[in-house]
């Protein structure tokens, strides 16, 4: 129980007789009331619809004369009783009587007595010392003293609890190669609270090495969540981290995640004579491209053309020249099929010959090289098999995939798309391992 002890004269208001719960106003006026005050302790207990009130003291500390008529009086308001007007319930009353002077009411105590619950809600209960002057307004009584009980009192169902926001405290990216762009993590963020929470704000630290976007600047209902969606694209070999901070009026807000990850040197150069095919694909096509070209890897994974092609994270080895017999794949690129262009490889002569005779194509050069299989399908030792395969025209353009992963292999094939190679394993050509 905390007591507050205000020493201005505050009129109440009283709307209707303790007969039924009515809200009164509490507002300020100037009175003659006499000096009585509250001295030690306050309390009340209710249980159903009775209430006993008690206090250590109640005394008359003017100079001389009578009191008016005295009641305690039990009330109910949504905030801290402070003398400003105020809506509140009054619950509870006893009546003291006329006090002398310079003389005091000590161990009062109510006992049982009318208890009118307010209605549902969180109140703070106040117990009020109250004096009748006979002054023309609020029924003739003013509040001397009154005492704020600190624990809320919680009439009804319990409200819903606050809206609060819950997520990972850190997210932790495996080693990423320098100058490369990781899958995208997802981060789930969730309103664990009972009411929603309005997020104002999501900011990143390093938004250089850890691009990303979010569906979180917007009102989060209580049980609901929204996606913070970060890669990983080291600029420098070693630890990287940013810190994500999210500002909303939920509970414990600004609340931070700790991103980190390992940037880390490019991988050893592959077998002499060998480079390496780099895989990217166009999400709003679903096309697929690969180059060995160095120049075009780097634009590619500098953001050229808008940034639209993004690395899959697939690649594999080709030769850079006719090293041990291995033949020329020939690249092609084809407008035909505006709005959509496309490529085509193929180290198949016949196939060359076909592109070359007709005008749909444009020949560009020779892509990199690879070795056949045999007639049964199988690969050389030291090689591996590269598989091809064809979109079926799907999104009215033809584009193939090239890959060296069986798992890739059988996903494209369950996506509808047909494999061009050996019927027995599926080789289309074989690449260095």
């Amino acid at each position: 129980m905390t007591r507050t002890r205000i020493w201005a004269r505050t009129w109440l208001l009283y709307g209707l007789l303790l007969c039924a719960v009515t809200s009164a106003g509490l507002t300020s006026h100037s009175a003659n009331a006499s000096n009585v005050q509250f001295v030690g302790n306050t309390s009340y207990v209710y249980l159903g619809n009775v209430a006993t009130l008690k206090a250590d003291q109640v005394g008359n500390f003017s100079p001389s004369g009578f009191s008016g008529t005295l009641k305690l009086e039990l009330w109910a308001f949504p905030a801290p009783f402070t003398g400003s007007f105020q809506l509140g319930y009054k619950l509870a009353q006893y009546t003291l009587g006329q006090l002398v002077a310079g003389f005091s009411f000590y161990n009062v105590n109510s006992g049982p007595v009318v208890f009118l619950p307010p209605p549902n809600g969180v109140w703070v209960f106040v117990l009020m010392v109250t004096e009748f002057t006979g002054a023309g307004v609020d029924s003739g009584y003013v509040a001397d003293d009154w005492v704020n009980f600190s624990t809320p009192v919680i009439i009804g169902p319990p409200p819903p609890p606050p809206g609060q926001l819950t997520g990972p405290g850190t997210v932790t990216f495996p080693a990423q190669q320098v100058g490369t762009v990781s899958a995208p993590s997802t981060i789930t963020i969730t309103n664990t609270g009972g009411l929603p929470v309005t997020i104002s704000s999501v900011l990143g630290s390093d938004l250089g090495e850890f691009p990303g976007s979010t569906t979180c600047l917007t009102v989060i209902a209580a049980g609901t969540s929204c996606q913070i969606v970060i890669s990983f694209q080291p600029t420098a070999v070693g630890a990287r981290s940013e810190t994500i901070v999210i500002t909303s009026d939920g509970v414990g807000s600004p609340q931070a995640i700790s991103v980190s990850g390992t940037g880390v040197s490019a991988p050893p150069p592959p077998p002499s004579g060998t480079i390496t095919a780099v895989e990217y694909y166009y999400a709003a096509w679903n096309f697929y491209f690969v180059t060995s070209d160095p120049g075009e890897i780097a634009a590619l994974d500098g953001g050229a053309f808008g940034g639209l092609w993004k690395r899959t994270g697939e690649t594999f080895n080709v030769w850079s020249n006719s090293t041990n017999g291995a033949l020329a794949t020939y690249r092609f690129f084809s407008i035909a099929f505006d709005p959509k262009s496309s490529h085509f490889y193929t180290p198949y002569i016949n196939e060359y010959n076909i592109l070359r005779a007709g005008t749909a194509w444009e020949y560009e050069g020779i892509a990199f090289y690879v070795l056949l299989p045999d007639a049964n399908g199988h690969c050389p030792a030291g090689t591996v098999i590269l598989y091809r395969l064809y979109n079926n025209g799907m999104g009215g353009a033809p584009n193939h995939r090239f890959t060296i992963s069986v798992a890739t292999f059988n996903a494209m094939k369950a996506a509808g798309y047909q494999f061009e190679g050996n019927g027995l394993t599926g080789a289309y050509a074989c690449v260095p391992q």
